[in-house]
């Protein structure tokens, strides 16, 4: 006889009945969302950032001093078969002193008399693909030097890369135990406030116990009303949080620098806002089931 739009209804009449009520807890939720939503979204584009700037990044394979054609031609297929390694260019040391004055600008003349021949022949190798491929790239050549004959030395950008890449994973590490006090905190929210609507009903619920109700039919409302409100405060962090993120995004490049446009950002993908209501939702649910629960027995 009583359905489930029953349910429905008698909790969407306890929203109206507090609205003021409602209001807060809903904020309080959405905030605290906002929160956990702001570091994994940071962990998410530094992790972007980090794969660009990776990607295109170079390595200098020197060579040792006269470095037979033969073993010059082995190492550069060497290079070539590298996971990650999109390009690979010989660099004479006619060229390495050009670029070395360029690079220098003002001051290129204190190297202007240092003969070609001091500057080690090397090969160029530009990576490309994510940052774990690019750093193991990275690894790999490093590993070449004084091993593979005819390669002197191999510089790399591994160790920043390597910093970033730790700092990503110390960010994601931190939303992960922020995420755990969002929940407990959230959860704690919607109990007081179901509770403080259970008590005041319970004139309400004797009468229904006398006419045969279970306890589970009684809560269910209660219930389905917890649920809504972590529901909706997820929905409104989430409307939150991409204002804000489109608000940074349109002034990132003036903010971080030409390294940092609206382009190379991203927002969180669908698969983590459909998270992220879902957790809102049990979080409502397990403080509605304590707050019925607790009240029940008071």
């Amino acid at each position: 006889m009583f359905t489930f739009g029953y349910h429905v209804k008698r909790a969407l009449s306890g929203v109206r009945g507090r609205p003021l009520s409602q209001a807060l807890t809903l904020g309080s939720v959405a905030l605290a969302f906002v929160l956990l939503g702001s570091v994994f979204l940071i962990a998410q584009n530094l992790n972007r950032l980090t794969n660009h700037w990776g990607s295109g990044a170079t390595v200098a394979v020197d060579l040792v001093e006269r470095v037979a054609p033969a073993d010059a031609a082995r190492i550069k297929q060497a290079l070539k078969e590298t996971p990650g390694v999109k390009r690979v260019a010989w660099v004479s040391p006619g060229q390495a002193k050009k670029r070395l004055m360029r690079s220098l600008g003002p001051d290129a003349k204190v190297v202007a008399g240092v003969e070609e021949s001091f500057l080690p022949a090397s090969f160029e190798v530009t990576l490309g693909g994510d940052r774990t491929t690019v750093l193991k790239a990275q690894q790999r050549m490093t590993r070449m030097a004084g091993v593979v004959p005819g390669i002197e030395s191999v510089r790399t950008v591994e160790t920043w890369f390597h910093r970033l890449g730790q700092l990503v994973a110390g960010i994601r590490m931190a939303g992960v135990a922020l995420g755990l006090l969002v929940l407990l905190a959230c959860a704690y929210i919607i109990m007081a406030t179901i509770r403080l609507r259970f008590v005041d009903r319970r004139d309400e619920q004797r009468v229904m116990r006398l006419m045969g109700a279970t306890e589970r039919f009684i809560r269910t409302p209660f219930l389905l009303e917890g649920a809504g409100q972590g529901l909706v405060g997820a929905a409104m962090a989430i409307s939150m949080l991409y204002g804000l993120f489109l608000l940074v995004g349109s002034r990132a490049e003036s903010i971080f620098g030409s390294s940092v446009t609206a382009s190379r950002l991203g927002f969180l993908p669908a698969s983590h806002l459909g998270y992220g209501l879902a957790i809102g939702a049990f979080c409502g649910l397990v403080g509605a089931f304590i707050a019925t629960r607790t009240a029940a027995h008071d």
